[in-house]
């Protein structure tokens, strides 16, 4: 499946579901690098299930509970809130 991203950036692929504020945490040697995205709930517990699966000691994903959704979305945010 490819990533094709004809909705604009600021669009949900699931305008009826609530979006959520992910944070992506990398512990790097300088420092820890943080990024924001919103997403979809399907999508956002998508990724947290995908990256359940995966192996990356240095890099956490947490959902934030602050109501804001106002950052870039996640990529591919569609094929994360597919089955």
């Amino acid at each position: 499946m490819t990533c094709a991203l004809p909705l604009s950036p600021k669009a949900s692929p699931r305008p009826n579901e609530p979006d959520v504020h992910i944070r992506f945490v990398y512990a790097g040697t300088s420092g820890d690098v943080v990024f924001d995205r919103s997403a979809c709930q399907s999508a956002a517990l998508g990724l947290l299930e995908g990256w359940r699966h995966s192996h990356c000691p240095r890099l956490s994903i947490v959902v934030v509970h602050d109501g804001r959704t106002d950052f870039p979305r996640v990529n591919c945010e569609l094929l994360w809130a597919s089955p």
